[in-house]
């Protein structure tokens, strides 16, 4: 079997996340208004090979996922504007897409080291070590930083205000810009820029 991504691509809708009965805020408090359960796995990572010449088997599945038992939205959420409502269902899709663009990432670098030979197989397995180190290891680390960031703004009134945008926009430009090494899938697709990269240009220092 070839290897494979899964879940780059979701769509969230206020239908995949558990209602939990909340009454609002008052004036001058916050609260969370809902919270994007989500999932990284991997499987099929392993080193072939004799003497000298070991690879990274072509046989890798990365998944992405949405967790509902851990998404959930406060009942009081629905009672606001329809914009607010979309403000705060636009923040927790950024949730999932931290997620699913890191593993991303996470992929095509395996992908990349997929070509190279490595010296014994110990040699192969910490070279995907440092991958994992390098990636889908810090997804929880950006996706503390996107709330620490985000909510101070959504409290003080902006349910979709500047900081909020400059996260929507390092998330498109992952999403769309090309990486500067050129490489592409073997169907001749251009490779994104790395998450982590767009966001460490950006001096957040992931």
């Amino acid at each position: 079997m070839a290897s494979v991504l899964v879940g780059l691509f979701r769509s969230l809708s206020w239908s995949d996340f558990r209602v939990r009965q909340a009454k609002p805020p008052r004036p001058g408090q916050s609260a969370a208004a809902a919270n994007t359960g989500y999932r990284y796995s991997e499987g099929g990572v392993s080193i072939s090979g004799s003497g000298s010449q070991f690879q990274l088997a072509d046989n890798i599945t990365v998944t992405a996922s949405f967790d509902p038992g851990a998404s959930y939205v406060l009942s009081w959420v629905f009672d606001r504007p329809q914009q607010f409502q979309d403000d705060m269902l636009n923040h927790e899709q950024g949730h999932y897409n931290i997620n699913a663009l890191v593993c991303r990432d996470y992929f095509t670098d395996l992908m990349l080291a997929k070509g190279q030979t490595f010296a014994t197989a110990k040699e192969g397995l910490d070279a995907v070590k440092q991958l994992r180190k390098d990636s889908v290891a810090k997804i929880g680390i950006v996706q503390s930083l996107y709330d620490s960031e985000v909510h101070p703004e959504q409290d003080s009134g902006l349910s979709h205000g500047p900081i909020q945008q400059n996260w929507d926009g390092y998330l498109q430009t992952s999403f769309t810009q090309f990486r500067a090494t050129g490489t592409t899938t073997p169907d001749g697709n251009h490779h994104r820029v790395r998450l982590i990269d767009v966001l460490n240009f950006n001096g957040k220092r992931v």
